[in-house]
């Protein structure tokens, strides 16, 4: 997984904030208080691929592309079935 520093103060509180709650769902892998002066955060890279990773843990690439290949495939059912929806009514 590949991750992105930057200083706390470089961002607006409210993308801290964000960022932690999203840590909290289990969406981000987040670090802070990173660096000499402790006034870095740490953060995977926000990808399809590093939450799936962040989700599911280390796993072979064979099972990462099938779970990428599932995602892939049922969000293009998804937006199929609203086209079809859409179309009937």
């Amino acid at each position: 997984m590949s991750f992105a520093e930057f200083p706390e103060r470089s961002v607006s509180p409210l993308v801290i904030v964000i960022l932690k709650l999203a840590r909290r769902l289990g969406l981000v892998s987040m670090e802070t208080n990173m660096g000499e002066k402790k006034d870095l955060v740490r953060i995977n890279n926000l990808t399809i691929i590093n939450f799936v990773l962040n989700w599911v843990g280390p796993t072979h690439e064979e099972r990462l592309t099938s779970y990428m290949m599932g995602i892939q495939v049922r969000r293009c059912g998804y937006r199929e079935m609203g086209v079809h929806q859409q179309g009937s009514i």
